[in-house]
């Protein structure tokens, strides 16, 4: 018999469409087919088989039909495998919104049958065993405890808004008690079947399915979101199906807010982007927790889409109370412009620039900074030069806030400080040079205060940079900061950020930073270090560097000066290579005369108490006569010192009874520089000492 079971199930529904009337008897044929045939098929042909009469003008006896089959599986214990639960409720549901009550109420009934829902079972479904994490399974429990008992409400005269409520409400709890692959099956079904417009229930359905499974759904399924995007946004889907589409999203962005932001890269389309940001933010509860992760997410992945809706952002908060935040946010997305230049499209520069420009707009009309000047205010990053001029400018803007204000926005600037990307630690270190260099001219106590704080962030600016963001660090001080202004450092920082520079000179890798700006900030930040802080070891070594690789200048003297002052050692200046003692020597006949004496000073300062002992103890003697024979070729007697000739002696002496042809050589060329020295008034006393020890 139970091979008819599907014959007799078409023939009853034949008859029933032929002659009607026959709706009385729907529960004794229910009862029939399950008695003679009761496994999963039958109730699955029975319900596949009324599915075909449900478009008709009375569905009625159609959907009563399937309702007593589905009541008598329940009775006699037949479940539905999932497969064919996502094709009743597809089809069910447009019956469910019926203006009929009594269809409606059966319809509701039908799937309640079916999936098993009842008030009493409510708290089993919301214990179910789910796969999802931990987070969903309570947005899961969540979402089941705010779902009304449809069979409360749908039997009574309802308004359209209600109906839909119960509606969505039913579809929850036939979701709530499948898993999530069963959701993801079900919202396939339903984008593969909508093409360009989406049905009311269909809206409902994917509302109900993103509200129990939004997370998982995320993950596996992205293009189900992209089709609520684009449907919630089309002009072509109607105001109800709208709103189901746009409560889905919301609904998702309360508990998984920063993939509800992801959500807005689902489209090229910037005026979508800004309406399902518009969507996410319209609720003041959301706002908060909006701001805190889209703010999060630009510092962790600084994508130029991010960046693109930060207008319309802008637009529903408060700009006194989120300033910083705003600014912050510029400065992200200018430093990812600089960044990714190359790869960005003329045209997504444009109208990037004038996004920004229209941000500062709004951050700064209701400010005493009024409105900003366009034809005054360039926005350009191309290169690093057009880069620091525009955050020089956004400086400016900033420093005519009020103090309080200023205040807060370098707090949250300050965070970008630990941002993975050191474009963005090179950004914000530059609003706080370029502020620093602002308040550090201002006397009073605020700006003090502030100038104060800036010296801080500044310090940390340095610290957390790489060796190659640096140079443009330097780059920037150079160019902002001057001699005078350094005063306001603080002792500390001051020596940090010398540290800080130095080790980036000693990296072989960024010589690049051995640059004229370089020496300038180190000669600045030398009137202001602790010397029990700094590291001689690679003072020295960098000083070497600049040398190497920098032209002479009297800043570079002035470092050496301040090197020598803190530890005075020949022997680091007895090497071969551009930094020696020949290289004061050659000073010696610079041009300028502050140059010369300083020289003077330093030679006099390393020889001073030098020795014939000390001297082959520190080197061999071999090198000895090598390097001084550099320095006998490099000295002019018109220039020459009597601590240069003291030294020839010194040497000469102390490698007198070396028995090599360099000895002979160096004793040859001192012969001839103490003759032409002899009767200087000032060194005729050193080289006539000199040529008495040379005679034979």
């Amino acid at each position: 018999m139970a091979k008819h079971a599907p014959i007799i199930v078409k023939s009853y529904l034949n008859h029933v469409e032929t002659f009607g009337g026959a709706r009385e008897t729907n529960s004794q044929v229910a009862a029939l087919l399950f008695r003679i045939s009761p496994d999963q098929k039958t109730i699955v042909t029975a319900l596949t088989e009324s599915i075909h009469y449900f478009n008709h003008t009375d569905p009625l006896p159609y959907v009563s039909f399937a309702y007593e089959c589905a009541v008598a599986a329940a009775n006699a214990k037949i479940a539905m495998n999932p497969n064919d639960l996502i094709t009743i409720l597809y089809n069910v549901a447009p019956i469910c919104l019926s203006n009929v009550r009594v269809t409606r109420s059966l319809a509701f009934h039908l799937v309640m049958a079916i999936f098993g829902i009842s008030a009493k079972n409510l708290n089993d479904l919301q214990n179910q065993d789910s796969k999802d994490t931990q987070n969903s399974k309570d947005s899961q429990n969540s979402n089941a405890q705010n779902i009304k008992d449809p069979l409360n409400e749908i039997d009574l005269e309802l308004s359209s808004e209600a109906l839909q409520s119960a509606t969505v409400s039913l579809f929850a709890r036939s979701i709530l008690t499948q898993n999530e692959e069963f959701a993801k099956a079900l919202v396939d079904l339903i984008v593969k079947n909508s093409n360009k417009a989406i049905s009311l229930p269909n809206a409902m359905i994917l509302r109900a399915a993103i509200g129990i499974h939004g997370l998982n759904l995320f993950k596996t399924s992205m293009s189900t979101f992209q089709f609520i995007i684009e449907h919630a946004y089309s002009r072509d889907s109607n105001d109800k199906v709208r709103y189901h589409l746009t409560t889905a999203i919301t609904a998702f962005a309360s508990t998984n807010m920063i993939s509800a932001i992801s959500l807005v890269l689902l489209t090229d389309q910037i005026e979508v982007r800004r309406y399902v940001v518009s969507m996410i933010i319209m609720s003041e509860a959301r706002r908060d927790l909006f701001l805190k992760e889209y703010f999060k997410l630009l510092i962790e992945n600084g994508t130029i889409s991010l960046f693109r809706f930060l207008l319309t952002v802008i637009e529903y908060y408060s700009v006194e109370d989120n300033i910083g935040t705003f600014i912050s946010c510029i400065i992200l997305w200018l430093s990812s412009l600089n960044s990714q230049i190359k790869n960005i499209s003329s045209k997504e520069v444009k109208e990037s620039r004038n996004e920004i420009f229209q941000c500062l707009q709004k951050l700064f009309q209701h400010t005493i900074v009024g409105k900003i000047s366009e034809k005054n205010f360039n926005i350009e990053f191309n290169n690093f030069e057009q880069l620091e001029k525009t955050l020089y400018n956004i400086s400016v803007l900033i420093s005519n806030l009020e103090c309080d204000t200023v205040f807060k926005i370098c707090a949250k600037v300050g965070e970008l400080l630990i941002s993975k990307s050191d474009a963005d630690k090179v950004c914000s270190t530059i609003i706080f040079i370029s502020l620093f260099s602002i308040f550090s001219k201002c006397t009073n106590l605020q700006s003090k205060q502030i100038t104060a704080k800036l010296s801080e962030c500044l310090n940390i600016g340095f610290k957390s940079s790489n060796n190659e963001s640096r140079k443009y660090l330097v780059i920037s001080f150079s160019n902002r900061i001057s001699y005078s202004e350094i005063e306001s450092l603080h002792r500390d920082h001051a020596t940090q950020i010398f540290l800080s520079i130095l080790e980036s000179l000693f990296e072989e890798k960024t010589k690049t930073i051995g640059n004229k700006e370089a020496v300038t900030v180190l000669t600045y930040l030398n009137t202001k270090i602790d010397t029990k802080s700094v590291k001689f070891d690679l003072f020295l070594n960098s000083l070497r560097i600049l040398v190497d690789n920098v032209s002479f200048s009297v800043e570079i003297l002035e470092l050496i000066e301040r090197y020598i002052s803190m530890k005075s050692d020949i022997s680091e200046f007895l090497t071969f290579g551009k930094f020696n003692l020949v290289y004061f020597v050659e000073l010696l006949s610079n041009e300028r005369s502050d140059v010369r004496t300083r020289s003077s000073q330093i030679i006099k300062k390393l020889t001073t108490g030098l020795t014939e002992q000390s001297l082959r103890n520190m080197m061999k003697a071999k090198d000895l006569i090598n390097l001084t024979n550099e320095v006998v070729k490099k000295t002019k007697a018109l220039t020459v010192t009597n601590e240069v000739i003291d030294f020839i002696f010194k040497v000469i002496e102390s490698v007198i009874d070396e028995n090599v042809q360099e000895n002979n050589t160096l004793r040859d060329a001192a012969m001839a520089l103490a003759i032409e020295c002899y009767g200087s008034t000032s060194v005729s006393e050193s080289a006539e000492k000199l040529l008495r020890l040379l005679m034979p």
